[in-house]
């Protein structure tokens, strides 16, 4: 952290040390590399990265945010009240979490229908997902046999194989769409 006023630094030192951006814990920082961890097939690493980010798993007894909330940032070490969440829903963050957790989950909105490509913890063994999207009920389940971490053997749409990973957009409907994960 800042400590000082600098002009050669600019504004970010006239902060507190460990607010804002000087040396807290930030959330859009944080998310970006819990997205890179994805990008690589890293599910497990990932995911544990992203559960740090929770207000359930800050320091509890000094959050002053309600739980279901997030924060922009946590206040850093630099500052006497590390750990508080100062601002509750102030988190430009919070849409890259919600990217996050469509690209863990497996089941993200695309422009021609919902991509399935899962990058989980390598423990998940199976998990089902129920998602309405432009007026179709897709129930999704997701098989993990192999214990592993991203990539999609084979997909079925109502007992018929799907070529590809995007399911597509089927008005008005309800289906049934098996995943299984593990290499092609």
């Amino acid at each position: 952290a800042y400590t000082s006023t600098s002009k050669y630094v600019g504004r970010i030192s006239d902060q507190l040390p460990g607010m804002f951006e000087n040396a807290s814990i930030y959330t859009h920082g944080h998310a970006f590399v819990v997205y890179g961890f994805l990008s690589l097939g890293k599910g497990t690493k990932g995911y544990n990265e992203l559960m740090k980010m929770f207000p359930s798993n800050t320091i509890n007894d000094v959050a002053t945010g309600p739980m279901h909330q997030i924060s922009n940032f946590s206040v850093g070490p630099a500052h006497p009240h590390f750990g508080k969440l100062l601002y509750s829903n102030f988190a430009g963050g919070a849409a890259w979490l919600r990217k996050c957790m469509f690209r863990i989950i497996g089941v993200e909105p695309v422009e021609n229908g919902l991509r399935i490509d899962p990058c989980i913890p390598s423990s998940w063994k199976q998990y089902k997902v129920e998602r309405n999207f432009r007026g179709t009920t897709y129930n999704i389940e997701i098989q993990n046999p192999y214990g592993v971490e991203s990539g999609v053997k084979a997909i079925t749409i109502d007992g018929k194989k799907l070529n590809g990973n995007v399911l597509p957009i089927l008005k008005n409907k309800k289906c049934s769409v098996k995943v299984l994960m593990g290499s092609v």
